[in-house]
Order: structure tokens, then sequence, then C-alpha cells
């Protein structure tokens, strides 16, 4: 199970394929680029200079990913840790890429500030728990990376990349669900102008336990036409 890493006669290391790890990178350094862009335009640091900061980590962690399966393949695998330094920059570029992408989840693409006392308004669910069990998801499942630290040898590679394959599609799927009620509470907040929004706290409400109800109202009211 562990020389799954290593190199053999007529098989293709994947660290050889210097192609996968540049497709890896490139829809982070596409927002990477957009991100320089928006501050070139507005001169604004906050939020996009710190977003490509954002961007900037999972490239890095990209690069010693890559970098530490070719070490791998160099140096035996029971060799000790600290003679391998590219393991660690890796772990250090994994840790700092995994809190700076979920802070960012759950302050900017959800905008939950829940330290607060007064409940924000809009929110869906109306079970604050709900919320606290998609921040302790999110948490654990952007550190589930480590699993590949802890089942080092135990697990075929594949195995191990199927689960975090699986973990990665449940979060993205738990963000999503949060992230289009972000966006609906600010277009709530703003008074976006959009004809499936609700525009007043009650309508809100309304919408809650009649989904169609709006809809249908604004159907019937002459001054939406």
């Amino acid at each position: 199970m562990g020389n799954s890493y290593t190199t053999q006669p007529g098989v293709c290391s994947s660290s050889h394929n210097t192609l996968s790890p540049l497709v890896a990178a490139l829809p982070s350094w596409f927002r990477f680029a957009q991100c320089l862009r928006c501050y070139y335009d507005t001169k604004l640091a906050f939020p996009h200079l710190v977003n490509a900061g954002k961007y900037s980590a999972s490239i890095f962690v990209l690069i010693f990913t890559t970098l530490n399966t070719i070490q791998r393949e160099q140096i035996p695998v029971n060799d000790q840790v600290l003679d391998r330094p590219v393991y660690l920059l890796w772990i250090l570029c994994a840790v700092i890429n995994s809190c700076y992408t979920f802070y960012w989840d759950v302050y900017m693409d959800w905008g939950l500030e829940l330290h607060k006392k007064t409940r924000p308004k809009g929110l869906k669910f109306h079970h604050i728990t709900i919320y606290y069990l998609a921040i302790v998801e999110d948490l654990l499942l952007r550190f589930a990376w480590s699993i590949t630290i802890a089942v080092d040898g135990l697990l075929e590679k594949e195995i191990t990349l199927s689960i975090l394959a699986a973990a990665e599609i449940f979060r993205r799927f738990v963000w999503n669900v949060f992230r289009v009620e972000d966006e609906h509470v600010i277009s709530y907040k703003f008074r976006t102008p959009s004809p499936w929004l609700p525009k007043h706290e009650e309508d809100v409400e309304a919408s809650r336990h009649q989904p169609g109800a709006i809809a249908q109202q604004k159907n019937n009211d002459p001054s939406q036409k």
C-alpha cells in the first residue's frame, strides 16, 4: 500500500504529468486575476486584494502538493519528516489556506455574524442551530486534506482521493445553499429590484409559509406589470 506513491516500471507517475497541476490551478489563477482587476478598477483593497490572497494561497497549496509528490518518489517513505522540508511547507500552506477559506466562507460568502444577539433578517432557516452545524461542517471539511496524513500507508491513494472528492462535493453543496441565502438577504436589505424577491419584512415571513403567495400577489398587482 505504501509503495503506491512510488514509481514503477511501465507506470506513469502523476508527478511527471505537469499538465494536471496546471489545469487544477487555472480556476484559482483566473479568480486571482479577476480580483486584481477589480482592485485596479475600484482601488478598494478590501475585499478585492484580500480575496486575491485567498486564491493565491490555493495556488501555493497546489505547488507544494506537486513538489511533495515528486520528493516522495526520491526519498524513502520511512525517512524523518524533518528531512522533507517541502512536506512541512505543504502542511503549512494547507493549514493557512484552510483557515483563510473557512473564514471567507462564513463571514463573506455566507454573511453570518452569529456573535450578534439579534437574528439577521431574511434568514430562511428558523433554527439558528442549523447555521452552527453548517459552520462546523465547513470547518471539518476544509481540513479534510489532513486525512491523507492520518491514513498514510493504510489506504490506497485512489480510495483516499475518492473519499476527499465526495467530501468536497458535499461541502460545495452546503456552501451553495447558504451562499444563495446570503444573496437573498442582501437583496432584501438593500431592496434590490427583483420580481421574485419580497420587498417588505411581512412578505419575508409570509413567503416562508406560502412560497407562491408573493409571486401571485405581484402578478395581480397592476403596478408590477
